[in-house]
């Protein structure tokens, strides 16, 4: 299949013509948003609790005054940050297992392949939770966390299947 025939199916459909406009608009609020806030986002106003939208803040004040319009933003930038840190480690972790097994064989395709079954088998958050006790709440370790756990042994199947010695 071309990339032409993609494109047009892609453009026929209206949802996904919408869900990709606004997944564009996220990730440009998320990366040029910090310019349009006029808040800090976590500078608490305790006058100005549970607030309704107002000029100075567009979408309210949370329970501590915090401007709501801005910490969404800022939470934006937050999620961004962990879904292609996540990616990106998986994909190079994956990449890197696969070749290993690729490389190595059966009993080294199938050692890692049951391991990522085994962690499929927990529960994200359970797996994550070690990440953060030893490292504190740091992004990096939430970043580590998310990416070991949920993207390696996705893409290690992919490369696994190549036998590498023939090449």
């Amino acid at each position: 299949m071309n990339s032409s025939n993609a494109w047009k199916r892609f453009l026929k459909r209206k949802v996904s013509v919408v869900a990709g406009i606004v997944a564009i608009l996220i990730i440009l609020v998320a990366i040029f948003g910090p310019l349009f806030c006029t808040q800090d986002p976590y500078k608490q106003d305790l006058l100005n609790i549970n607030k309704a939208p107002s000029e100075d803040h567009w979408l309210g004040t949370d329970y501590l005054g915090r401007d709501t319009f801005t910490r969404i933003i800022y939470g934006a930038r937050v999620s961004l940050g962990v879904a292609f840190a996540g990616v990106l480690l998986g994909s190079c972790g994956g990449v890197a297992l696969g070749i290993c097994a690729g490389f190595f064989g059966l009993i080294a395709s199938q050692t890692v392949f049951n391991i990522g079954m085994c962690l499929a088998l927990l529960p994200v958050m359970g797996v994550t939770l070690p990440f953060f006790s030893g490292g504190g709440s740091s992004a990096m370790c939430l970043y580590l966390g998310y990416g070991l756990v949920q993207n390696v042994f996705r893409h290690h199947k992919d490369v696994s299947g190549l036998n590498l010695r023939r090449l």
